[in-house]
């Protein structure tokens, strides 16, 4: 069975660290959303990258260096199937492939940017383009994710959540309250995520409000805007995302034996 909010493709996952693909269109809540300057050198978000390490208590960080909290993730987890192959076909160029054997899983994705990641006990290592490589590695309550320069972070598990701390001291406190998810992050930046039923509602600062509602084998995803998708897993080795626009992909999945 496919579960909503990330596939993994590591077979040494541990339930909370391991290497995985989260579907394009899969909500994310931004605790650190890394910065590029487009060819006029205005600063701009990078974009999502759906292949990256999950880091446990909902927090995934992915291959663009963005760390996120997937909300349908944010109340617990237990452990996932695992697949060798995941082939991402989106529009355009965006075509990606993932693939795993033994500790090893190569990311062959758009652009050349491709990455590779070698899971040993509770480490992970991360090999990207030019110098972006990671160290992730779990000790104890704490996950550390060690990279370039001075971009490094955090997670430490609490009886009632997890602390994220990152670069200058920012941070986020993660707490649960049975179907109530607190998020208090730094000036003002605080979310509040609710669960009812088959219903998960997503309160950001402004206008950032998301719902998210399970139909069967569909996700649909409300976001701000015109960012709604539906993400509709077809048996066990397909999984279609309707996104705005063309923005549609398809994964095709190939289980471990």
């Amino acid at each position: 069975m496919i579960r909503p909010g990330g596939i993994s493709v590591d077979a040494r996952h541990s339930g909370d660290l391991g290497v995985e693909v989260l579907p394009p269109g899969t909500a994310r809540i931004d605790l650190h959303r890394e910065k590029s300057k487009d060819s006029q050198g205005k600063e701009q978000d990078k974009p999502y990258s759906p292949v990256g390490v999950y880091l446990g208590d909902g927090v995934f960080f992915d291959t663009n260096a963005n760390l996120s909290l997937v909300p349908e993730r944010a109340f617990g987890d237990g452990p996932r199937d695992v697949f060798s192959r995941v082939e991402i076909d989106g529009p355009g160029w965006d075509d990606s492939t993932v693939t795993s054997s033994g500790d090893r899983v190569e990311a062959d994705m758009p652009a050349f940017d491709d990455v590779s990641f070698r899971h040993s006990g509770d480490r992970v290592e991360v090999d990207g383009p030019l110098w972006n490589d990671w160290d992730i590695s779990k000790s104890g309550h704490t996950v550390t994710v060690d990279g370039p320069l001075w971009g490094d972070f955090t997670l430490t598990r609490t009886g009632s959540g997890v602390q994220v701390r990152g670069p200058m001291t920012w941070g986020y406190d993660i707490t649960r309250h049975g179907d109530r998810v607190e998020v208090d992050g730094p000036l003002g930046d605080d979310w509040t995520i609710s669960r009812r039923g088959d219903r998960i509602e997503v309160d950001g600062p402004l206008w950032n409000d998301t719902t998210i509602t399970q139909r069967g084998d569909k996700t649909e995803v409300d976001g701000p805007g015109w960012e709604d998708y539906d993400i509709t897993a077809r048996g066990d080795t397909l999984i279609q995302v309707d996104g705005p626009g063309w923005t549609d992909y398809d994964l095709r999945l190939t289980r471990s034996r």
